[in-house]
């Protein structure tokens, strides 16, 4: 692949997270962040050009001379566009720009955008965020508890966090690309799950702003995995020299991405345990610090369950996984 092609999908990456308009310098600065880590000049180049308005949609998407290059450039776009909820009247906008110019048709992209937003719209009500995914079944398998045996509520939670920790890692294996979409709900329906427990009921909005404060804004989640799947495999061998995501590494392959979506689910179900159970009485410094130490313990925790992780990539179905997110 091309020096110009790599940046071109790096653009367009960039284009479609600031695509909403809504963007705080915070999140603006990690997505820079992420997508420079990528440590190639291309990358950098890409991000300065797409913030100093020097390019446009059209002009990188005629870089992409390839279909497959093309797909790849669409779906990353769409991931990132749902990643924060339906998308928005200016990401909409957006992704039809970019169709346009990537050459496909208006039925396929309503099609895809439509879909897209039926499985953003499963973590934006309550009815939905209870209904429960299908869920691995662990033999013999148990979480590393952080508190208490006293209540029993503890060792029900960390079951259920290592359960979606194995799906979120699986669903990394699936074949389909877009299949990465319903990590975002997942983890919602993980939190909203672990706050009820707890006597705390939470709406998305406030689902949001909990990952956010601890470093895993959904945004950024979902730029990093497009760009731990994909740019980072295309940009010169797939390595990544910052702390991205709160997860710290140096040369990270492209291939560690279960690993890496393991941990962040699991430290997020960890953290959650720990915040709602106290009350929500934690510091969004002492949060954001439990993150980033339940994230490296869940990485050592990855060995012990990756023939589970391979087991339910093997027996789920990405349709049916997907129609369940939605409550169907």
């Amino acid at each position: 692949m091309s020096e110009s092609q790599t940046r071109a999908l790096t653009a367009l990456t960039v284009f479609a997270a600031f695509a909403d308009g809504d963007k705080s310098d915070a999140e603006r600065a990690k997505i820079r962040e992420i997508v420079e880590g990528l440590g190639e000049a291309g990358t950098t180049e890409a991000v300065r050009r797409v913030l100093l308005k020097q390019t446009s949609v059209q002009t990188e998407a005629a870089a992409l001379t390839d279909d497959a290059w093309r797909q790849l450039a669409w779906e990353g776009a769409l991931a990132v566009c749902e990643a924060d909820g339906k998308t928005t009247p200016n990401e909409r906008s957006f992704l039809e720009e970019l169709a346009r110019a990537l050459g496909r048709s208006p039925s396929d992209t309503r099609r895809d955008i439509e879909q897209a937003d039926a499985l953003a719209d499963s973590v934006q009500s309550e009815s939905n965020l209870q209904s429960p995914p299908p869920l691995p079944v662990l033999a013999g398998a148990t979480a590393t508890p952080n508190a208490p045996a006293t209540d029993p509520r503890n060792a029900e939670v960390d079951a259920s966090v290592l359960r979606y920790a194995i799906l979120t890692a699986a669903v990394e294996l699936l074949p389909q690309n877009l299949a990465t979409l319903a990590i975002i709900p997942l983890q919602t329906k993980m939190v909203y799950a672990i706050g009820r427990t707890y006597g705390h009921p939470l709406g998305a909005s406030s689902i949001k702003e909990f990952l956010a404060t601890i470093g895993a804004g959904v945004t950024g989640q979902v730029v990093e995995q497009y760009a731990r799947k994909f740019l980072g495999r295309l940009a010169g061998g797939g390595l990544l020299g910052r702390t991205i995501g709160g997860i710290g590494r140096t040369a990270v392959n492209w291939g560690t991405g279960p690993i890496l979506t393991f941990a962040t689910t699991y430290a997020i179900g960890m953290v959650a345990k720990q915040y709602y159970r106290g009350g929500r009485q934690i510091s969004a410094i002492d949060l954001r610090s439990l993150f980033e130490s339940e994230s490296q313990r869940a990485k050592a925790l990855y060995a012990q369950y990756e023939p589970q992780v391979r087991e339910t990539a093997a027996r789920t179905n990405p349709a049916e996984l997907l129609r369940s997110l939605r409550g169907a």
